[in-house]
C-alpha cells in the first residue's frame, strides 16, 4: 500500500535544504524495490551536507545521476538559487546483486 514505481518531485527547499531532504526521504520511503525518485533539490553548503547524510544512511539508495543546474536556471522566477536534479533508485541488496549478475 502506498508504494510506487516512481516519484518526480520539486519539494520546498526550506532552510539550508532541510525541508527538501525531509520530503525526499518521505518520497523514497514510498518507492517499491526497483523504484525511482527524481528530485530537484538545492545545492551547496548545508543543503549538500544534509543530503549527503541522508544518502549515506539510506542503504537501499543507488545514485543514478546527480545533475548540477546552472544558477541562472530560475532567474526569470527571481532567484539564483543553486539546484541539482538527483535520480535515485531504491534497490535492496538482492536486487543490486541480481542486476550486477545480469550485466545490467
Amino acid at each position: 500500500v502506498n508504494k510506487y514505481d516512481a516519484v518526480v518531485m520539486n519539494p520546498p527547499f526550506g532552510q539550508g535544504g532541510s525541508t527538501a531532504v525531509k520530503h525526499l526521504d518521505k518520497a523514497f520511503s514510498h518507492l517499491r524495490n526497483g523504484g525511482r525518485v527524481v528530485a530537484l533539490i538545492p545545492k551547496g553548503g548545508s543543503a549538500d551536507k544534509k543530503f549527503d547524510k541522508w544518502y549515506e544512511g539510506e542503504k537501499d539508495a543507488v545514485m543514478v545521476a546527480d545533475i548540477g543546474m546552472p544558477s541562472v536556471t530560475f532567474k526569470r522566477a527571481g532567484t539564483s538559487v543553486n539546484t541539482r536534479v538527483v535520480i535515485i533508485d531504491r534497490m535492496d541488496r538482492k536486487l543490486r546483486e541480481a542486476t550486477a549478475n545480469s550485466g545490467g
